[in-house]
Protein backbone atom coordinates (compact mmCIF):
# COMPACT_ATOMS: atom_id res chain seq x y z
CA UNK A 1 0.00 0.00 0.00
CA UNK A 2 2.70 2.14 0.39
CA UNK A 3 4.25 1.71 -2.79
CA UNK A 4 0.75 2.39 -4.07
CA UNK A 5 0.88 5.68 -2.63
CA UNK A 6 4.07 6.41 -3.43
CA UNK A 7 3.71 5.73 -7.45
CA UNK A 8 0.01 7.37 -7.00
CA UNK A 9 1.37 10.49 -5.62
CA UNK A 10 4.31 11.01 -8.17
CA UNK A 11 2.04 9.88 -11.62
CA UNK A 12 -0.19 12.95 -9.84
CA UNK A 13 2.53 15.05 -9.78
CA UNK A 14 3.30 14.33 -13.50
CA UNK A 15 5.81 11.86 -12.84
CA UNK A 16 8.83 14.09 -12.51
CA UNK A 17 12.45 12.82 -13.52
CA UNK A 18 13.74 12.97 -9.42
CA UNK A 19 11.43 11.40 -7.17
CA UNK A 20 12.19 11.94 -3.36
CA UNK A 21 11.52 8.39 -1.62
CA UNK A 22 13.59 8.99 1.46
CA UNK A 23 12.46 7.98 5.43
CA UNK A 24 11.88 9.57 7.88
CA UNK A 25 14.54 11.28 9.96
CA UNK A 26 15.89 9.90 13.36
CA UNK A 27 14.58 7.11 15.26
CA UNK A 28 12.82 4.91 16.86
CA UNK A 29 10.75 4.74 13.88
CA UNK A 30 11.54 1.44 12.33
CA UNK A 31 8.64 -1.11 12.13
CA UNK A 32 8.74 -4.34 14.52
CA UNK A 33 6.17 -6.35 12.68
CA UNK A 34 6.98 -9.71 11.96
CA UNK A 35 7.50 -9.31 8.27
CA UNK A 36 9.42 -6.79 8.33
CA UNK A 37 11.93 -7.94 10.32
CA UNK A 38 11.81 -10.97 8.10
CA UNK A 39 13.41 -8.21 5.64
CA UNK A 40 16.59 -7.61 7.78
CA UNK A 41 19.66 -9.96 7.72
CA UNK A 42 20.98 -9.85 11.30
CA UNK A 43 24.30 -11.35 12.07
CA UNK A 44 24.18 -14.08 14.63
CA UNK A 45 23.37 -12.62 17.95
CA UNK A 46 22.00 -9.17 16.74
CA UNK A 47 18.63 -8.11 17.73
CA UNK A 48 16.24 -4.84 16.71
CA UNK A 49 17.80 -2.28 18.69
CA UNK A 50 18.18 1.37 18.18
CA UNK A 51 21.29 1.36 20.19
CA UNK A 52 23.22 -1.58 18.59
CA UNK A 53 26.39 -0.54 16.65
CA UNK A 54 25.89 -2.78 14.04
CA UNK A 55 21.97 -3.87 13.74
CA UNK A 56 21.62 -2.85 9.92
CA UNK A 57 18.22 -1.54 7.98
CA UNK A 58 19.48 -1.47 5.13
CA UNK A 59 18.22 -4.54 3.05
CA UNK A 60 14.78 -3.96 4.61
CA UNK A 61 14.72 -0.55 2.42
CA UNK A 62 16.87 -1.46 -0.60
CA UNK A 63 14.28 -4.02 -0.68
CA UNK A 64 11.32 -1.32 -1.06
CA UNK A 65 13.47 1.28 -3.09
CA UNK A 66 14.03 -1.65 -5.81
CA UNK A 67 10.06 -1.89 -5.84
CA UNK A 68 9.59 1.31 -7.20
CA UNK A 69 12.28 1.36 -9.02
CA UNK A 70 11.25 -1.07 -11.21
CA UNK A 71 7.45 0.31 -10.86
CA UNK A 72 8.28 3.82 -12.11
CA UNK A 73 11.17 3.06 -14.32
CA UNK A 74 8.41 1.12 -16.94
CA UNK A 75 6.09 4.39 -16.57
CA UNK A 76 9.30 6.63 -17.30
CA UNK A 77 12.77 5.03 -17.69
CA UNK A 78 14.70 7.89 -17.00
CA UNK A 79 13.45 8.17 -13.56
CA UNK A 80 15.74 9.21 -10.45
CA UNK A 81 14.84 7.79 -6.98
CA UNK A 82 16.34 9.93 -4.37
CA UNK A 83 16.98 8.73 -0.87
CA UNK A 84 19.62 9.09 2.28
CA UNK A 85 21.96 5.80 3.22
CA UNK A 86 21.68 6.96 6.49
CA UNK A 87 22.27 6.25 10.39
CA UNK A 88 20.87 2.92 10.63
CA UNK A 89 20.74 2.04 7.10
CA UNK A 90 24.11 3.59 5.93
CA UNK A 91 25.73 0.20 5.95
CA UNK A 92 25.79 -1.29 3.08
CA UNK A 93 23.42 -4.71 2.53
CA UNK A 94 23.53 -8.10 3.38
CA UNK A 95 21.08 -9.45 0.57
CA UNK A 96 19.94 -7.13 -1.57
CA UNK A 97 21.29 -5.54 -4.20
CA UNK A 98 20.60 -2.00 -6.00
CA UNK A 99 17.82 -3.21 -9.15
CA UNK A 100 18.03 -0.28 -10.96
CA UNK A 101 21.20 1.15 -10.43
CA UNK A 102 20.99 3.92 -13.18
CA UNK A 103 17.32 5.01 -11.66
CA UNK A 104 18.97 5.54 -8.23
CA UNK A 105 20.42 8.70 -6.57
CA UNK A 106 21.57 8.21 -3.06
CA UNK A 107 22.66 11.16 -0.19
CA UNK A 108 25.36 9.26 1.31
CA UNK A 109 25.75 10.31 5.44
CA UNK A 110 28.74 8.57 6.97
CA UNK A 111 29.41 8.95 10.88
CA UNK A 112 32.16 10.64 12.41
CA UNK A 113 33.84 7.97 13.38
CA UNK A 114 33.02 5.70 10.28
CA UNK A 115 35.66 4.75 7.44
CA UNK A 116 33.89 6.83 4.90
CA UNK A 117 35.97 5.01 2.36
CA UNK A 118 34.43 1.85 3.10
CA UNK A 119 31.72 2.82 2.95
CA UNK A 120 31.31 4.00 -0.17
CA UNK A 121 33.03 0.90 -1.64
CA UNK A 122 30.76 -1.70 0.27
CA UNK A 123 27.95 0.38 -1.49
CA UNK A 124 29.72 0.86 -5.06
CA UNK A 125 29.41 -3.15 -4.97
CA UNK A 126 26.00 -3.95 -4.46
CA UNK A 127 25.76 -1.39 -7.40
CA UNK A 128 26.13 1.71 -6.10
CA UNK A 129 26.94 4.50 -9.23
CA UNK A 130 25.28 8.04 -8.40
CA UNK A 131 26.30 9.23 -5.08
CA UNK A 132 26.24 12.71 -3.18
CA UNK A 133 27.72 13.23 0.08
CA UNK A 134 25.59 14.42 3.15
CA UNK A 135 27.16 14.41 6.14
CA UNK A 136 26.43 15.67 9.16
CA UNK A 137 30.28 16.56 10.24
CA UNK A 138 28.78 20.08 10.94
CA UNK A 139 26.51 19.44 13.05
CA UNK A 140 27.97 20.32 16.63
CA UNK A 141 27.10 22.60 19.59
CA UNK A 142 30.12 22.16 22.13
CA UNK A 143 32.38 24.69 22.92
CA UNK A 144 35.37 22.80 22.30
CA UNK A 145 36.65 22.97 18.60
CA UNK A 146 37.13 20.20 17.13
CA UNK A 147 40.35 20.73 14.82
CA UNK A 148 38.90 18.71 12.43
CA UNK A 149 39.31 21.26 9.12
CA UNK A 150 41.83 18.84 7.46
CA UNK A 151 39.42 15.68 7.47
CA UNK A 152 36.66 17.94 5.93
CA UNK A 153 39.08 18.66 3.30
CA UNK A 154 40.50 15.25 2.93
CA UNK A 155 37.00 13.97 2.62
CA UNK A 156 35.37 16.48 0.26
CA UNK A 157 38.48 15.61 -2.18
CA UNK A 158 38.32 11.82 -1.67
CA UNK A 159 34.53 12.45 -2.66
CA UNK A 160 35.46 14.11 -5.98
CA UNK A 161 38.17 10.99 -6.63
CA UNK A 162 35.19 8.56 -6.11
CA UNK A 163 33.11 10.73 -8.29
CA UNK A 164 30.23 12.31 -6.46
CA UNK A 165 28.04 14.85 -8.26
CA UNK A 166 27.42 16.86 -5.66
CA UNK A 167 27.30 17.80 -1.72
CA UNK A 168 24.72 18.69 0.46
CA UNK A 169 26.21 19.43 4.24
CA UNK A 170 24.05 19.34 6.87
CA UNK A 171 24.70 21.51 10.17
CA UNK A 172 22.54 24.14 12.78
CA UNK A 173 23.55 27.31 13.70
CA UNK A 174 27.28 27.97 13.57
CA UNK A 175 29.45 28.68 16.52
CA UNK A 176 32.65 30.84 16.72
CA UNK A 177 34.33 27.05 17.42
CA UNK A 178 33.33 26.11 13.74
CA UNK A 179 34.05 29.12 11.76
CA UNK A 180 37.24 27.70 10.47
CA UNK A 181 35.24 24.21 9.58
CA UNK A 182 32.67 26.33 8.15
CA UNK A 183 35.29 28.33 5.92
CA UNK A 184 36.85 25.34 4.87
CA UNK A 185 33.79 24.26 3.30
CA UNK A 186 32.43 26.41 1.60
CA UNK A 187 36.01 27.48 0.45
CA UNK A 188 36.77 24.08 -0.89
CA UNK A 189 33.57 24.05 -2.58
CA UNK A 190 33.86 27.42 -4.76
CA UNK A 191 37.85 26.66 -5.25
CA UNK A 192 38.48 22.96 -4.91
CA UNK A 193 41.89 23.52 -6.63
CA UNK A 194 43.54 25.27 -3.60
CA UNK A 195 44.99 23.68 -1.53
CA UNK A 196 44.73 22.85 2.02
CA UNK A 197 47.22 25.44 3.14
CA UNK A 198 46.37 28.44 1.03
CA UNK A 199 42.90 27.86 2.51
CA UNK A 200 43.94 28.29 6.12
CA UNK A 201 46.50 30.92 5.27
CA UNK A 202 43.73 33.11 4.14
CA UNK A 203 41.01 31.85 6.61
CA UNK A 204 44.13 32.94 9.49
CA UNK A 205 45.26 36.74 7.60
CA UNK A 206 41.99 38.06 9.67
CA UNK A 207 44.13 38.13 12.78
CA UNK A 208 46.90 40.55 10.86
CA UNK A 209 50.30 40.13 12.78
CA UNK A 210 48.71 38.21 15.48
CA UNK A 211 47.96 34.80 12.55
CA UNK A 212 51.16 33.18 13.28
CA UNK A 213 50.23 33.01 17.08
CA UNK A 214 46.92 31.61 16.04
CA UNK A 215 48.79 29.54 13.93
CA UNK A 216 50.30 27.56 16.75
CA UNK A 217 46.72 27.60 18.48
CA UNK A 218 44.97 25.87 15.57
CA UNK A 219 47.87 23.72 15.27
CA UNK A 220 47.48 22.33 18.33
CA UNK A 221 43.76 22.15 18.52
CA UNK A 222 43.99 19.73 15.27
CA UNK A 223 46.77 17.58 16.89
CA UNK A 224 44.19 16.84 19.51
CA UNK A 225 41.12 16.49 17.45
CA UNK A 226 42.87 14.11 15.07
CA UNK A 227 43.97 11.95 17.42
CA UNK A 228 40.72 11.68 18.64
CA UNK A 229 39.10 10.81 15.20
CA UNK A 230 41.86 7.74 15.54
CA UNK A 231 41.17 6.61 18.68
CA UNK A 232 39.00 3.73 19.39
CA UNK A 233 37.04 4.65 21.93
CA UNK A 234 35.64 7.66 20.19
CA UNK A 235 34.68 5.81 17.05
CA UNK A 236 33.01 3.44 18.66
CA UNK A 237 30.89 6.08 20.42
CA UNK A 238 30.02 7.60 16.86
CA UNK A 239 29.40 4.56 15.74
CA UNK A 240 26.49 3.91 18.23
CA UNK A 241 24.93 7.25 17.87
CA UNK A 242 22.31 9.00 15.15
CA UNK A 243 24.76 11.28 14.14
CA UNK A 244 27.60 13.86 14.90
CA UNK A 245 25.14 16.39 16.40
CA UNK A 246 24.83 14.16 19.86
CA UNK A 247 29.05 14.07 20.05
CA UNK A 248 28.97 17.26 21.89
CA UNK A 249 30.20 15.57 24.88
CA UNK A 250 32.89 13.18 23.21
CA UNK A 251 35.33 16.15 22.19
CA UNK A 252 36.39 17.37 25.70
CA UNK A 253 38.16 13.96 26.06
CA UNK A 254 40.54 15.12 23.71
CA UNK A 255 41.06 17.67 25.84
CA UNK A 256 43.46 18.34 29.34
CA UNK A 257 43.37 21.38 31.70
CA UNK A 258 47.04 21.90 31.16
CA UNK A 259 46.28 21.60 27.30
CA UNK A 260 43.88 24.65 27.82
CA UNK A 261 45.75 26.57 29.74
CA UNK A 262 48.47 26.40 27.35
CA UNK A 263 46.05 27.52 24.66
CA UNK A 264 44.97 30.60 27.10
CA UNK A 265 48.46 31.70 27.78
CA UNK A 266 49.40 31.65 24.00
CA UNK A 267 46.72 33.75 22.88
CA UNK A 268 47.60 36.30 25.83
CA UNK A 269 50.65 36.50 24.74
CA UNK A 270 49.79 38.18 21.50
CA UNK A 271 50.34 41.97 21.82
CA UNK A 272 47.11 44.18 20.62
CA UNK A 273 48.96 47.38 20.43
CA UNK A 274 50.39 45.87 16.67
CA UNK A 275 46.77 44.59 15.40
CA UNK A 276 44.05 46.96 14.08
CA UNK A 277 40.73 47.35 16.55
CA UNK A 278 38.96 44.61 14.57
CA UNK A 279 41.64 42.20 14.64
CA UNK A 280 42.40 43.04 18.25
CA UNK A 281 38.31 42.36 18.85
CA UNK A 282 39.26 39.13 17.02
CA UNK A 283 41.85 38.10 19.62
CA UNK A 284 39.80 39.26 22.44
CA UNK A 285 36.61 37.06 21.23
CA UNK A 286 39.31 34.46 20.90
CA UNK A 287 40.26 34.71 24.23
CA UNK A 288 36.84 34.61 25.67
CA UNK A 289 36.03 31.14 24.11
CA UNK A 290 38.95 29.30 25.64
CA UNK A 291 38.31 30.87 29.45
CA UNK A 292 34.96 29.45 28.66
CA UNK A 293 36.20 26.10 27.21
CA UNK A 294 38.34 25.82 30.82
CA UNK A 295 34.85 26.66 32.60
CA UNK A 296 32.95 24.04 30.50
CA UNK A 297 36.33 21.25 31.28
CA UNK A 298 35.48 21.82 34.78
CA UNK A 299 32.08 21.39 35.04
CA UNK A 300 32.67 18.43 33.19
CA UNK A 301 35.09 16.83 35.40
CA UNK A 302 33.08 17.96 38.32
CA UNK A 303 30.19 15.34 37.07
CA UNK A 304 32.29 12.87 36.65
CA UNK A 305 33.49 13.14 40.22
CA UNK A 306 29.88 12.89 41.04
CA UNK A 307 30.05 15.45 43.64
CA UNK A 308 27.02 17.89 43.37
CA UNK A 309 28.79 20.87 45.78
CA UNK A 310 31.63 20.82 43.29
CA UNK A 311 29.13 20.43 40.01
CA UNK A 312 26.58 23.10 41.76
CA UNK A 313 29.88 25.37 42.12
CA UNK A 314 31.31 24.66 38.50
CA UNK A 315 27.80 25.04 36.97
CA UNK A 316 26.97 28.50 38.23
CA UNK A 317 30.25 29.35 37.73
CA UNK A 318 29.93 28.69 33.84
CA UNK A 319 25.97 29.37 33.77
CA UNK A 320 27.07 33.33 34.86
CA UNK A 321 30.34 33.62 32.57
CA UNK A 322 27.75 32.24 29.83
CA UNK A 323 25.17 35.33 30.56
CA UNK A 324 27.92 37.68 30.64
CA UNK A 325 29.52 36.73 27.70
CA UNK A 326 26.74 35.56 25.57
CA UNK A 327 27.80 38.14 22.72
CA UNK A 328 31.10 37.12 22.05
CA UNK A 329 30.25 33.15 22.43
CA UNK A 330 27.20 33.88 20.19
CA UNK A 331 23.51 34.07 21.66
CA UNK A 332 22.54 31.55 19.63
CA UNK A 333 25.19 29.68 20.41
CA UNK A 334 24.87 29.83 24.23
CA UNK A 335 21.58 28.47 24.25
CA UNK A 336 22.49 25.42 22.22
CA UNK A 337 25.10 24.18 24.88
CA UNK A 338 21.96 23.53 26.74
CA UNK A 339 19.95 21.50 24.23
CA UNK A 340 19.44 17.91 25.08
CA UNK A 341 22.49 17.07 22.25
CA UNK A 342 25.00 19.04 23.43
CA UNK A 343 26.15 16.43 25.86
CA UNK A 344 25.80 18.67 28.73
CA UNK A 345 22.09 18.39 29.29
CA UNK A 346 22.23 15.23 31.43
CA UNK A 347 24.61 17.32 34.17
CA UNK A 348 22.37 20.73 34.25
CA UNK A 349 19.53 18.37 34.90
CA UNK A 350 20.74 17.56 37.89
CA UNK A 351 21.43 21.35 39.27
CA UNK A 352 18.65 22.47 41.43
CA UNK A 353 19.31 25.86 40.66
CA UNK A 354 19.54 25.16 36.41
CA UNK A 355 15.68 22.75 36.74
CA UNK A 356 14.54 26.01 39.06
CA UNK A 357 14.89 28.65 36.29
CA UNK A 358 13.98 25.90 33.66
CA UNK A 359 16.79 26.36 31.84
CA UNK A 360 15.54 29.96 30.41
CA UNK A 361 19.10 31.67 28.98
CA UNK A 362 18.19 35.52 30.11
CA UNK A 363 18.64 38.10 27.49
CA UNK A 364 18.78 35.46 24.88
Amino acid sequence: AVEDRIIADWVAAGKPKFWNVCPNDGAPGFCQCENCLKLDEPRPGEKFNYHHADYNFSDRYLWFWNRIAERARKLRPDVTLVTYIYSFYRHAPRRERIACPDNFLAGVVPQLGDDYLRLWDEWRAVGLKRFFMRPNYLCYSSPFPRGIERFLYRNFHDGLRYGIVGVDYDGGETTPQLEFEHYVVGRQLSRPDLPFETIEAEFLSQYGAASNTVRRYVASVRERGERLLADDRFRGLSAKVLDDSLLGGATVNGYTREALESDLALVRSVDRNGLSRDEARRIDRLQVRIEHQLLTYDFFIAGAAKDAARLDAAGRRLYAFRLAHRRDLGVTAVTHYFYKTSGEFALWQKLPFFREIGGRIEGR
